[in-house]
């Protein structure tokens, strides 16, 4: 037989809501935390249950049993919740085969106690019926379990407060959470102990662990403290390469995995709760773009590794902007065989260039050295032979012949020093043709569209562009007769077009190409080639005003 009390109903919605907190986290059991919280309001109604049918059973021997039960629940609801302490606070480390074995002891023990109180009077020293409920004097070992519980509890906040203290953002929310759940829960104990209650008709324990329910709930529906897709994409984020750290809109770090730790030199419980600006003082870059809540991404060295950082916001709908993902994308090989290809393609520019010249030196100073050494011995057979005038006249041509092979030497060495570097693709053509014009005696000029910036210029273009125009100026100061030269650079059309004239006597285009040993003009067609552009050849024979020759270079502009 039972009797009515107006406090059912409170307890009912209790006991109701705290077992659908406790089917929710079942069910998400494989998370860190969430089975032992189950287990802790499945203590929790099995607490409340008890207490609601040790106070409406009429028969002693009912209360008993329901209140044996009660204080199983309480027994299993505290054990319960310091393992969930354990697991959210970061301690995995305890869980290992002893601690758990002590504390099944423990509870093993608790209830066997309770259980045997009727044979050994260990639990309690006296229990009787009053009123609606029962009063009890604990024993010794009673006394020594129930403060070993508070001491539990008193321990877990303690985990708890510390963990607020360490952390920030979301994390903070959460810790601070459950410090006031369970603070309201031990004052809905102790005033369910002392008989005060809040309301009329209500009671304190029931309306206690309501308020922590709900505490709870906002916990896992706001702040995310038990959710699948989360703890989904932690053991993803923990199982990747990259690295990754999350930053709240605060700029308070709140997670890191296992290669950011690596990365940055830090254990997760280290960072966690620090300033990305503190944990990212090294590198500024990207300290700045987290300080400033932008997206970008920025290359930094770390430890020997070269790394791609992408910084991007972190948003969810009806929220807004939450925070920043951080992510260390390791490019370290893709350096290396970036640097590796640029020195095989610097050796294939060193090889090809080795072989351009060769042919110029042979088409050159080369065949010029032959016909050097052919002449001297002629002017030797002519001393041999007693004609000293006729070998002095041959001498006389050699000199001149010397000195116009050291003005090519001469030549040859300055367009090699005129590499563009410093000065630009432009400043070096301009110092260069001043130059020409002041050792040849030919007057230069340059003429530079207002529209034709260095920036046109990729590094290998600007090169190859300086070796075709001095080609064309040798070939003007060796064979042209010129007088004058004019150098114009125009732009349109994303296409540079460099225009080199004389007013030379000019040349036969066709037959110059055609002619066999003559490499000049095929290896300024050949550089322009590699950089895609062209060149035509426009001279004119010396038939009264139309002389000179024109040379036209079309580039094609960087694209930007």
């Amino acid at each position: 037989m039972y009797d009515y009390l107006p406090h059912i109903l409170l307890f009912v919605i209790a006991i109701l809501f705290i077992q659908g907190l406790v089917i929710y986290a079942w069910r998400l059991r494989s998370i860190p935390g969430a089975l032992p919280y189950a287990i802790h309001k499945a203590g929790i109604v099995l607490l409340l249950l008890s207490l609601l049918m040790a106070s409406i059973s009429a028969q002693f021997t009912e209360k008993l049993l329901w209140i044996r039960m009660y204080h199983a629940g309480m027994f299993i609801a505290m054990e319960a919740w310091l393992a969930l302490t354990v697991k959210i606070t970061g301690r995995e480390k305890w869980f290992n085969r002893w601690t758990v074995t002590v504390w099944l002891t423990v509870l093993g023990t608790a209830l066997a106690i309770l259980f045997s109180n009727e044979r050994y009077g260990l639990y309690w020293n006296r229990i009787w019926a009053a009123g609606s409920g029962v009063r009890e004097i604990m024993g010794v070992w009673g006394n020594l379990i129930i403060d070993t519980g508070y001491l539990v509890l008193l321990f877990c906040t303690c985990l708890f407060f510390l963990r607020f203290l360490r952390v920030r953002g979301i994390l903070r929310a959460q810790a601070g959470i459950m410090v006031f759940s369970t603070f309201i829960t031990i004052t809905g104990y102790f005033c369910w102990r002392m008989g005060a209650t809040p309301a009329v008709r209500q009671d304190s324990l029931a309306m206690a662990y309501i308020i922590s329910g709900l505490l709870d709930a906002f916990a896992f529906f706001k702040l995310r403290l038990f959710d699948i897709m989360p703890a989904a994409q932690a053991m993803v984020t923990q199982m990747m390469g990259d690295g990754l750290v999350v930053v709240d809109k605060l700029g308070i770090i709140v997670g890191v995995n296992s290669a950011a730790e690596r990365i940055i030199g830090g254990s997760s419980p280290e960072v966690c709760g620090n300033t990305a600006g503190e944990v990212f003082e090294l590198w500024p870059e990207l300290s700045g773009l987290v300080s400033l809540r932008m997206t970008g991404s920025v290359e930094l060295v770390i430890n020997g590794e070269f790394y791609n950082v992408m910084v991007d916001p972190l948003s969810a709908w009806g929220v807004g902007l939450m925070g920043l993902t951080i992510v260390f994308h390791n490019i370290s090989a893709e350096k290396k065989a970036q640097q590796l290809l640029i020195q095989q393609e610097q050796a294939a520019a060193i090889i090809k260039e080795r072989d351009r010249l060769g042919r110029e030196l042979h088409d050159g100073q080369g065949q010029m050295v032959s016909y050097l050494s052919m002449q001297l011995e002629a002017a030797r057979s002519w001393i041999a032979r007693d004609r000293p005038a006729q070998a002095d006249s041959l001498l006389k041509d050699l000199v001149g012949m010397t000195q116009g092979l050291h003005t090519d030497i001469r030549e040859s060495i300055t367009n090699l020093k005129s590499n563009g570097d410093q000065d630009g693709f432009l400043g070096t053509l301009s110092g260069y043709l001043k130059w020409f014009g002041r050792n040849y005696g030919i007057e230069t000029t340059l003429v530079i569209t207002e529209n034709v910036q260095e920036e046109l210029f990729s590094p290998v273009s600007a090169v190859q562009l300086q070796r075709i125009i001095q080609e064309a100026l040798t070939n003007i100061r060796k064979h042209a007769g010129a007088e004058r030269v004019r150098v114009t650079v125009t732009v349109d059309n994303n296409e540079v077009e460099i225009v080199v004239e004389d007013d030379g006597v000019g040349f036969e285009v066709a037959k110059s190409l055609a002619k066999q040993g003559s490499y000049g003009l095929k290896i300024m067609m050949e550089r322009a080639a590699e950089i895609g552009a062209s060149v035509q050849f426009d001279s004119r024979s010396q038939t009264g005003k139309e002389t000179g020759t024109s040379v036209k270079i079309t580039v094609p502009t960087v694209k930007k």
